[in-house]
């Protein structure tokens, strides 16, 4: 939905999907993302920023210091990054990003930025407990899902939290961002954590954010 939002121009820069679940949720390489109905965080963040498309990856990166942000000041739980698009706890997956494109050579028209927390699973399928877990797995604590994405998502430039979400048909959710430029700024705020973690991801697939 949010890709094809995107490719045609319906949505502005700083438009945020929500999905309560996902019937065909993908990670890279085409892998299927578990999606728990009300339980996860599902949520795909449009953008057009002015960036080459070279630079694009990078905001993968950005999104994941966000995220590690989020997760951890809401659980007090020590998180790790697995460059350059998984967040672990305990080497478990608890976070996933998805980057997406529209772009020609020289020109980038849009991205959208997957990003999947699991937030209140109970348990997860016996073929993924081995290597996936949830917030609530981790501390035993259920997690109002509004407040973890709102962490997650920057704030305006008044300080306050986003718009209130409006419903656009079953099971999805759509804000939009006061200030239509806080990617931009966001991706200035993160500029500093990614670039010392992209350093580190050089030498080793692993690093941990504090």
């Amino acid at each position: 939905m949010a890709l094809a939002a995107a490719d045609k121009g319906r949505s502005a820069h700083g438009t945020v999907v929500v999905a309560e679940e996902q019937t065909a949720g993908r990670g890279r390489f085409g892998r299927t993302w578990y999606s728990e109905k009300s339980s996860g965080i599902y949520s795909s963040v449009i953008m057009r920023p002015p960036l080459s498309p070279a630079s694009a990856p990078a905001l993968t990166l950005m999104a994941g210091v966000a995220a590690h942000a989020a997760i951890s000041s809401t659980t007090g739980l020590s998180v790790d990054i697995r460059w350059p698009n998984d967040l672990l706890i305990n080497g478990k997956k608890v976070c996933g990003i998805l980057t997406e494109m529209n772009a020609e050579l020289d020109r980038l028209h849009s991205v959208v930025l997957g990003i999947g927390i699991n937030v209140n699973h109970r348990e997860m399928p016996p073929e993924l407990g081995a290597i996936a877990t949830s917030l609530r797995i981790e501390t035993g604590k259920v997690y109002a899902r509004a407040q973890v994405l709102v962490s997650l998502l920057p704030r305006s430039s008044s300080g306050g939290p986003p718009d209130q979400p409006t419903p656009r048909g079953s099971g999805f959710a759509c804000l939009r961002i006061r200030a239509s430029s806080w990617p931009r700024r966001w991706a200035s705020s993160q500029a500093g954590p990614s670039r010392s973690a992209g350093t580190t991801a050089a030498k080793s697939p692993w690093l941990r954010a504090k």
